[in-house]
């Protein structure tokens, strides 16, 4: 791990006798194979949870352990009264994005540039350290519908009728974005594309992975400032796989209610 990706242990003593939680996942034979770390803040005066970090090592991720972690973390905030658990998430990550907006019932409307600063810029390779800013109102009508319902997925001919504000090309058997953006979309609902798979893609051409993520900044400090929100991810499974964030306008209550 990274120096940015590790809390000593004397911190981690602070936030479980001051009010946060620490908490471990383990196999049968006792072994950890994830943790979640979170702690009381305030945000916008709101008195919320944040949670730090939640990982599960990769030879038990998508398993459901990450999700059992956050169910427990919910479980623990709703005890003590908190409405709200935030934590940061790089948009990029359409796995992130499947996990947070579609199965837990996220929201995000405020993105971070380069959230890490200059500490980060060796770890992110240049492409900075963007972040949404997760808001998971967890006793909300939203949540509460997200949890109990398997997320839904779309397909080709779906999206060939949704509106998609960052046009992309295919070069070299790679998807990247275009030259030109739009910047003028205007109705309820749009879709931003993300790399279908991020580390991949840096892989094959670092640089790809910087056009990705100036066009995306771009488009979600336009599209957040007109007030969109992004609400969902949607994947397509076709044989060229894409990946995309929903953006939906529409008021704080309005979303939590669906």
């Amino acid at each position: 791990m990274s120096e940015l990706d590790t809390v000593p242990v004397n911190i981690l003593r602070v936030v479980a006798e001051g009010g946060g939680l620490v908490m471990n996942a383990y196999d049968r034979s006792g072994k950890p194979i994830g943790t979640s770390v979170s702690f009381p803040l305030y945000h916008q005066g709101l008195p919320i949870l944040y949670s730090h970090m939640t990982g599960v090592i990769k030879e038990w991720q998508n398993q459901r352990v990450g999700l059992a972690l956050k169910l427990e973390q919910r479980r623990f905030a709703l005890e003590r009264g908190f409405k709200l658990i935030c934590w940061t998430y790089d948009p990029l990550r359409s796995q992130n994005n499947w996990f947070n907006l579609n199965k837990l019932g996220v929201i995000a409307r405020t993105y971070y540039t380069n959230y890490y600063g200059k500490l980060a810029a060796e770890l992110y390779r240049g492409t900075g350290s963007d972040r949404f800013l997760a808001e998971w109102w967890i006793n909300s009508p939203r949540v509460r519908k997200t949890l109990k319902n398997s997320p839904s997925e779309r397909n080709r001919t779906v999206l060939q009728r949704e509106v998609i504000v960052n046009p992309t090309i295919v070069r070299n058997g790679t998807r990247i974005p275009a030259a030109k953006l739009n910047s003028r979309a205007s109705g309820d609902s749009l879709l931003l594309e993300i790399p279908a798979n991020i580390d991949l893609l840096r892989r094959r051409n670092a640089s790809y992975v910087y056009r990705w993520r100036a066009g995306t900044r771009k488009l979600c400090l336009h599209y957040f400032r007109r007030g969109y929100v992004a609400t969902g991810a949607v994947i397509d499974r076709s044989a060229d796989r894409r990946s995309f964030v929903r953006l939906e306008r529409g008021s704080l209550k309005r979303l939590l209610r669906q």
